[in-house]
C-alpha cells in the first residue's frame, strides 16, 4: 500500500498508480481498496447517466444509502463513502489494475471533489513566460491534449493537458493541475513532440479499452509536482465559425453568461440531480468566474498553424 499525491490530496491505494507522487507518509485523506461483491441492484438508486457520441450510456451514478456508486460501464464500479473517505472498487470482466488507476484519478478523484464544492475542469493548462497560466477547455476531441502538448514542445511550462482545479483566492483565479502528463493519439505524438523534451519519459497505455498513449515524465523531465499559480485566461475551443477564412485564427470575448456557462459545461461532477451538491457547485463556479476572463478560440485544426496559434494567445492580453 502506497500513499499518492494528487492535485492537494492524498489517497492510499493496493495497487501502483504511475504518474502520482510517492508520499512517505503513514496515513492520507482518502483510502483506496476492493470491494468483495456488489451490492444488490435493487438497492441502488440510479438517478444519472452520461452517454458517448454515439448515444450510449458510459458511466451512471447512483446511491446505496448515504453512499455513491459510479459505475463505468464494463469496467468497473467505485463506491464512495463521503463520510468515511473511502472508495471501494468491484472490476467488472477483469478489468486491469492499469486502467482502473487511471478511472480512479483521471475521472473518480476529479468528480469527487467536484462535489465537494470545488471547481475541476475538463482543461488542459499551460505556463507562460510572465508565470501565469491559460488553460483550454472544451469538448473531448477539440483539441486541448494537442494545443498543451504543441505550448510545451516550444518550451512553455506544461501545467495539465485534461484536469485542472481552480480556486479563487480573495479575487485571483489559481489553477492545479492533477498531475503532469500527456494523453494523445499517435499521429498528434509525432506531429508536436519534439525528441528531446521526452528523452527521459516513456509512452505507456492508457488504458486496455482505447489506444491513447499517455506520456508520463520521470525525474527533471516533467513540469514537477502539482503546484497553485495564478491562471489569467480560460479559453473555450471552438470550431472555425462560418465565414472564418480557413486559415484564421480567431480570439473573441465570451459574456459574463456565456462565462458562467462553459465552466459549468466542463465540470467533472457526480451528483446533478441533488440541491445540495448542485448549490455548492454553482456557488464555487460563481466564485472562479468573478475572477476569470473567458474566452474563445477557434483556428483549424491543423498541426501546421500550431505555432501561429500559440503565438496568438501570448500575444492576446
Amino acid at each position: 500500500m502506497s500513499v499518492y499525491r494528487i492535485f492537494d490530496i492524498s489517497i492510499v491505494c493496493p495497487f501502483p498508480i504511475k504518474g502520482l507522487q510517492v508520499l512517505e507518509q503513514p496515513s492520507a485523506d482518502w483510502r483506496v481498496g476492493m470491494a468483495s461483491k456488489a451490492y444488490p441492484g435493487k438497492e441502488i438508486e440510479w438517478f444519472h447517466s452520461w452517454q458517448g457520441t454515439n448515444g450510449d450510456e458510459v458511466m451512471g451514478c447512483g446511491r446505496h444509502g448515504q453512499k455513491y456508486i459510479l459505475r463505468i460501464n464494463g469496467l468497473a464500479s467505485f463506491n464512495i463513502d463521503f463520510n468515511g473517505r473511502k472508495i471501494s472498487i468491484l472490476p467488472e470482466n477483469n478489468c486491469p489494475e492499469y486502467t482502473l488507476a487511471h478511472l480512479l484519478i483521471d475521472q473518480v478523484i476529479p468528480r469527487i471533489l467536484g462535489h465537494m464544492g470545488r471547481v475541476v475542469l475538463h482543461a488542459s493548462a499551460v505556463e507562460l513566460p510572465d508565470g501565469r497560466a491559460v488553460a483550454f477547455a472544451g469538448v473531448s476531441g477539440k483539441g486541448k491534449s494537442t494545443l498543451a502538448t504543441a505550448f510545451f514542445s516550444s518550451g512553455y511550462g506544461l501545467l495539465s493537458d485534461d484536469c485542472l482545479l481552480l480556486e479563487n483566492h480573495n479575487g485571483t483565479v489559481y489553477a492545479m493541475a492533477s498531475y503532469p502528463s500527456l494523453r494523445l493519439w499517435a499521429d498528434s505524438a509525432q506531429a508536436v513532440v519534439e525528441g528531446d523534451k521526452v528523452t527521459n519519459a516513456g509512452y505507456s497505455g492508457m488504458a486496455h479499452y482505447t489506444n491513447k498513449q499517455q506520456l508520463l515524465f520521470d525525474g527533471d523531465a516533467g513540469p514537477g509536482e502539482p503546484r497553485w499559480i495564478k491562471i489569467n485566461r480560460l479559453y473555450l475551443l471552438d470550431d472555425n465559425v462560418a465565414g472564418m477564412d480557413s486559415i484564421a485564427i480567431k480570439i473573441s470575448k465570451a459574456g459574463g453568461m456565456a462565462s458562467i456557462m462553459t465552466l459549468i459545461e466542463s465540470l467533472f461532477t457526480l451528483d446533478v440531480v441533488s440541491g445540495e451538491p448542485v448549490r455548492r457547485s454553482f456557488e464555487a463556479v460563481r466564485q472562479v468566474a468573478g475572477g476569470l476572463t473567458v474566452k474563445r478560440l477557434a483556428y483549424p485544426r491543423d498541426y501546421g498553424i500550431l505555432p501561429e496559434v500559440i503565438a496568438a494567445v501570448c500575444e492576446d492580453s
